[in-house]
């Protein structure tokens, strides 16, 4: 033996190895066999109720998804089929005196531009036109026009027009803006004439 390095390190004697375990004397190998499959058959059992449990919460989860899932469904077009865009339809609005006034005052002067418009255009600017008179219309009627607001409203509206000259916008502008001051100032003398005096 070595007395020192890691090569000639002393080995550790090795322990006597424990024999192996006698079987008693009484069991047959068939006996044994018969064990072996009891452990079989028990493991095999455990197996399928554990598999059955599972199942079961599977079950149970998809039930409660399915509860819970909205009960709604969307159809999906045929092949070949497109699905058409669904636009809401406003209501048609009862057009009162003012509102027709104010409409006739931003109308015009813009006969020759609206049919030479593309459609998608013409389309655009009719409807933006008819939320710019409802706005208007609410200002005449509570006779609180602010002027720049109308100003800006329609010349946001006459911008719309493709290819428009941006002077013509801001000269139209401010005449319709002036017409409708006009018009508020007409209202209110109308009001006030129909007022009883005391």
């Amino acid at each position: 033996m070595s007395d020192g390095g890691f090569l000639g390190a002393p080995q550790p004697e090795q322990a006597p190895q424990p024999a192996a375990p006698e079987t008693p004397e009484t069991e047959t190998p068939q006996e044994s066999a018969e064990v072996d499959e009891v452990a079989l058959a028990e493991r095999k059992a455990l197996k399928e109720m554990e598999a059955a449990a599972q199942e079961a919460e599977k079950d149970d989860f998809l039930e409660t998804a399915q509860e819970a899932a909205p009960t709604s469904t969307v159809a999906s077009p045929s092949a070949g089929q497109t699905a058409a865009p669904t636009q809401e339809t406003a209501p048609p609005v009862e057009k009162d005196r003012i509102m027709l006034e104010v409409e006739k005052i931003l109308e015009d002067g813009l006969g020759e531009y609206v049919p030479d418009m593309p459609d998608e255009a013409r389309e655009k600017f009719i409807k933006k036109g008819g939320e710019v008179t409802g706005q208007i219309s609410g200002m005449v009627r509570s006779m609180n026009v602010q002027v720049k607001r109308v100003v800006e409203l329609i010349r946001d509206w006459l911008l719309s027009i493709p290819g428009v000259n941006r002077y013509f916008v801001e000269q139209e502008a401010k005449i319709k803006t002036d017409r409708i001051v006009d018009l508020v100032e007409a209202h209110r003398q109308e009001r006030s004439s129909q007022i009883p005096k005391a």
